[in-house]
């Protein structure tokens, strides 16, 4: 067994060198009485002069394993594409129940690596099942069959504002500013931008929701 190994180990290490110019095979029992004598780190031995039955063996391994890749090589594919859709699957769901949603908070829910989710989000949405829009610095993310409402991905002031509308429906910015304790300037400075973006619109003096069915 341990000339086996020794055998094994100078061909990965020598696979060039040889006993002589020309390659010769040698029996086993002068290969044993040569193990047996010399020093191994002397031994330089190439694949063909070692005996036929080695050579057999090895060549026979070789071939049983590429015959075993090939056979595992569907079922590790199969695996992958699995895994691939499921991350998939894990986006669109997340997007579906959280409509607007930037990537930063895609990746910290899903707690995928940014590059990957970036490669999927460009799959998808290159397929057709998802929109990303540049929101306030960050791109949301919409399901490709619902309405871009920015109202999904408000949050701070702009939120607040928002829940206060929903609740009380048309205020001015001064009864806003009242109630959230904000200044008038302040409010008016959230209420302009919410209003370009088609959240809400102005009657007069008054602010409300532009459709209050998306809310």
């Amino acid at each position: 067994m341990r000339a086996k190994l020794l055998l094994i180990f100078l061909l990965l290490t020598y696979p060039v060198s040889a006993f002589s110019d020309q390659p010769v095979n040698i029996s086993d029992e002068k290969l044993q009485k040569i193990l047996e004598e010399d020093d191994a780190n002397e031994i330089r031995i190439t694949f063909w002069d070692l005996p036929l039955w080695i050579k057999v063996q090895y060549i026979l391994g070789v071939l049983g394993g590429l015959i075993a890749v090939w056979k595992l090589l569907p079922v590790v594919i199969a695996k992958f594409r699995s895994f691939l859709s499921s991350k998939r699957l894990q986006i669109l769901n997340a997007v579906a129940e959280n409509p607007g949603m930037s990537i930063t908070e895609l990746e910290r829910a899903l707690e995928m690596n940014r590059s990957t989710l970036r490669y999927y989000l460009r799959q998808l949405e290159g397929e057709g099942l998802v929109n990303t829009v540049r929101y306030g610095g960050s791109r949301c993310v919409f399901p490709s069959d619902a309405p871009f409402d920015f109202s999904f991905s408000l949050k701070g002031r702009k939120k607040d504002i928002l829940d206060l509308l929903k609740e009380n429906g048309g205020m001015t910015a001064k009864e806003i500013a009242g109630r959230l304790n904000l200044s008038v300037k302040t409010v008016l400075y959230h209420l302009s931008e919410m209003e370009e973006l088609g959240i809400i619109i102005k009657d007069g003096k008054k602010y409300g929701l532009h459709c209050t069915d998306k809310i």
